[in-house]
């Protein structure tokens, strides 16, 4: 009921308002501009308000002299009608919010208005920039950034983990980061982002973390510049006089732009020490595990076991190596394409290499398989490591025909000898020697049938022949499908970009997709330099490998600049070049 009552009382006041004489403008009419302080830093936003006495729909200052160095957002506009008793008196006011680009001493104004012929100019003010304090972390304000690196001094494509805090005492919405750019540095983020709460200096805090691998491809030294953070911050304001209407059915929260840095960081590359380094050293740098197992580790001949070895570690894991099994004598080998699967990790980037090899022995035996090494810098030993795979070990037995063949002895019929003097046996270990299939007949042993007698011959080598037929036919079952998925790779570019307002993760990932069906590949990460040695290998011309590099580029930075969700997919050009690189492969 009160709310009613005020209502009424201010539609009432507002008709009486309305339709009272106001003053005379042209006499009254002021135009004044105000700064909320005239020192700040860099990451500090500033409020300006324009106000002019005497009109309360006066429109807004063309233009206010002095803002060209600053970012200018505009935060609303107010009219207040006062009454006393010389009348009705009218205002307005435009607010703006600034954000500096850069530091130094700024003059701002005069602001010029013209109202009704007559030309309005306001006074000027002087603002000062200051460069925030790089060691100054503590909250001077409703929000800051924070960023630090998990060590300082790190070796050539090892990563360092870049943090980032954002802590918070007021609602903020529209956040927008800008990792800082630097020349041989590459960012990738690490898992999602995490919110928590924390004290500091007896406040509490909302925190928001988000963590970065930083790597670099080049020793030296680097400063590397502060991130930036722009938000939209929600505070509710209060005017200190309250009045009729500062009800609280007629408050509102208003938000303002605000952008906030963080401060510059350092970090130390060393170059990998030639002292030690393995001539096969592919510039794998990091900690890695390497497993192998056999399955099945004893079989038939003819038969085929899967040898399985994999990689496992954290580092530059696009660097792991497609290990190479060297041949094994009377085995053949058929090695699969090597998988890699990316895992989140909290230090660092993480994957898993899979690579996978049939074996098929030609005959029984025991075959040792040759071990596997890979070589690796590992920085926290400061040196390089070569790991094994176990020793295995493959047992084939006979097949089928060595099954067959074995008999048990046959009962031996030798002829009488020719005299009581002749040769005594030695043994009943030496069989007789038959001289007529007759006797073969007499033990009873074989089938009398020689039909029979020959499907037991040629019965292992039929199966033989049999698994033969059945392994190549499904190579050339494998074979048929991947040349089908690389004939339908660009139709399925073509259907995925052509839904439109694709992100720049889905772009890469549409890419990448792309290049591991058309060449039957098995990429974990799209690189511009990989892509372009791709397609110029299999006879693509020079300046369409080259687009397609700086178009792989390009969604990179979008991807290492916290640009990944936004839409990056509409360009026309790009369903062209795919065209264009198709009519280049057979």
């Amino acid at each position: 009921m009160m709310h009613l009552f005020r209502i009424a009382v201010m539609l009432v006041a507002w008709l009486w308002v309305s339709g009272a004489p106001a003053t005379g403008f042209a006499e009254e009419a002021a135009l004044s501009i105000h700064l909320d302080r005239r020192e700040a830093t860099l990451n500090d936003t500033l409020k300006l308000t324009v106000h002019i006495a005497g009109a309360e729909d006066a429109p807004r200052p063309a233009e206010i002299p002095g803002l060209e160095d600053f970012v200018v957002t505009s935060g609303g506009t107010s009219s207040q009608i006062r009454m006393d008793h010389t009348g009705v008196l009218k205002s307005s006011e435009h607010v703006y919010f600034i954000q500096p680009k850069k530091t130094g001493r700024f003059s701002i104004g005069p602001a010029s208005l013209t109202i009704d012929g007559i030309q309005h100019a306001s006074n000027i003010l002087a603002l000062t920039i200051e460069a925030p304090s790089s060691n100054d972390q503590t909250p001077s304000g409703p929000v800051f950034l924070t960023a630090e690196l998990d060590r300082p001094h790190v070796y050539v494509e090892q990563s360092a983990v870049y943090i980032l805090r954002l802590y918070l005492k007021a609602r903020a919405g529209d956040l927008s980061l800008a990792l800082p750019e630097s020349d041989h540095l590459s960012f990738q983020q690490l898992g999602n982002p995490s919110e928590y709460r924390t004290m500091i200096e007896g406040e509490r805090w909302q925190a928001v973390e988000v963590r970065y691998s930083v790597t670099p491809s080049a020793p030296g030294r680097y400063a590397i510049p502060p991130s930036r953070v722009r938000m939209t911050l929600y505070e509710a304001g209060r005017n200190p006089r309250r009045g009729f209407f500062d009800d609280p059915l007629f408050s509102s929260s208003r938000g303002r732009p605000v952008t906030v840095r963080s401060g510059p960081v350092e970090l130390q590359v060393s170059p990998l020490p030639e002292d030690g380094r393995p001539g096969r050293f592919s510039g794998l740098v990091g900690d890695f595990r390497m497993q192998a197992r056999l399955d099945p580790a004893s079989l038939r001949a003819g038969e085929s076991a899967t040898l399985t070895v994999t990689i496992e570690g954290r580092g530059n894991v696009q660097r792991i190596p497609d290990l190479s099994l060297p041949a094994i004598e009377h085995v053949k080998t058929y090695g699969d394409q090597p998988s890699l699967e990316y895992r989140d990790g909290e230090d660092g980037p993480e994957a898993v290499k899979t690579m996978k090899w049939a074996l098929v022995p030609e005959m029984p035996g025991r075959y040792d398989i040759p071990p596997l090494t890979l070589d690796f810098f590992d920085p926290s030993a400061g040196r390089y490591r070569t790991i094994e795979a176990p020793p295995l070990a493959l047992e084939v037995s006979h097949g089928n025909q060595a099954e067959a063949g074995s008999q048990t002895p046959a009962t031996r019929t030798s002829p009488p000898p020719e005299d009581e003097t002749g040769p005594a046996a030695l043994g009943e270990d030496i069989l007789p020697v038959h001289t007529t299939p007759l006797t073969l007949s007499r033990g009873g042993r074989l089938p009398p049938n020689p039909l029979h007698a020959g499907l037991v011959l040629l019965g292992p080598a039929l199966a033989v022949g049999a698994v033969c037929i059945l392994v190549r036919l499904r190579r050339r079952s494998s074979l048929a499908a991947s040349r089908m998925r690389a004939r339908k790779a660009a139709r399925r570019f073509f259907a995925h970009f052509g839904n439109g307002g694709l992100s720049a993760e889905e772009l890469e990932a549409a890419l990448r997709d792309y290049l591991n069906d058309r060449f039957q590949l098995s990429l974990g990460v799209l690189t511009p330099h990989e892509a372009a040695a791709i397609l110029k290998a299999r006879g693509v011309r020079k300046d369409l490998a080259a687009r397609f590099s700086a178009l792989a580029a390009e969604v990179d930075r979008a991807l290492y600049t916290g640009k990944g969700q936004t839409a990056a997919g509409t360009r026309e050009d790009i369903p062209d070049l795919i065209q264009q690189i198709e009519k280049e492969l057979p």
